[in-house]
């Protein structure tokens, strides 16, 4: 219900009108304020995104601050910069990894002015496509959120290619549509990061990828048509 998280000389604290953040970590001191614009929100009441039919196995995901104006500093030993942007907060936890039919989880997010589009892809073995989410958020209104347990109920998702990680032969989108009846997301992922340090994920992944993207939308929020194209960073998850 409230951010307030603290261990050792590490913390993360919502204080009303900010979130703070400090982690001291080799030598490396990170202190942040995220001011949020636009109000948290849950997927659903129990923040739970998807689970199986026994309901045994289940994952949940929330966006506490799905926008914010950061201020604060980065001291590395000594060498100190001030620093200033735009960040976000979420929360992803679980025990679906446990599901050994689950190969993939795509998700990112699109900020563009007052707009912001979130979204969640879940890819079984054999390329099929399980599981999805669209939210989209507006400065000035709440949150709609799309949502479906089976694709194609409520959501139509389509992948137009792979490449395949050199590394490890993992065969990542190149390309992700997904659609509803009021918003259509065109996603091209390019630019990798993380190429030489693949980093295990917490949800037990065996790592994770994040991407530059070039994006598409059109989207009717509101009785309002929104369009734009966007340059944003994505994550795939490996399992």
């Amino acid at each position: 219900k409230k951010c307030n998280h603290k261990l050792g000389n590490n913390w993360m604290l919502d204080l009303g009108d900010y979130f703070e953040i400090h982690i001291e970590l080799n030598g490396t001191i990170i202190q942040l304020k995220f001011y949020p614009e636009i109000s948290g929100f849950n997927n659903m009441s129990d923040s739970i995104v998807n689970q199986n039919i026994s309901g045994t196995k289940f994952m949940g995901w929330n966006i506490p601050v799905p926008k914010a104006k950061v201020t604060g500093f980065i001291d590395q030993k000594g060498q100190k910069a001030n620093v200033k942007g735009i960040g976000y907060h979420d929360h992803i936890w679980g025990n679906s990894t446990q599901n050994k039919e689950i190969k993939q989880l795509c998700l990112g997010k699109i900020h563009d002015g007052d707009l912001l589009i979130y979204y969640t892809l879940v890819i079984e073995h054999g390329q099929s496509m399980l599981l999805g989410k669209l939210i989209a958020a507006h400065k000035d209104n709440k949150a709609i959120i799309w949502e479906s347990s089976l694709l194609g109920e409520t959501i139509k998702a389509k992948i137009v290619g792979y490449d395949t990680v050199e590394e490890t032969g993992d065969k990542i989108p190149k390309q992700i549509i997904l659609r509803h009846n009021d918003i259509e997301l065109n996603i091209a992922l390019k630019e990798i990061f993380l190429r030489k340090e693949f980093m295990k994920h917490r949800l037990g992944g065996k790592y994770f990828f994040r991407f530059l993207g070039e994006e598409s939308y059109k989207l009717k929020f509101d009785k309002k048509i929104f369009s734009g194209k966007t340059n944003s960073l994505h994550e795939v998850l490996i399992f």
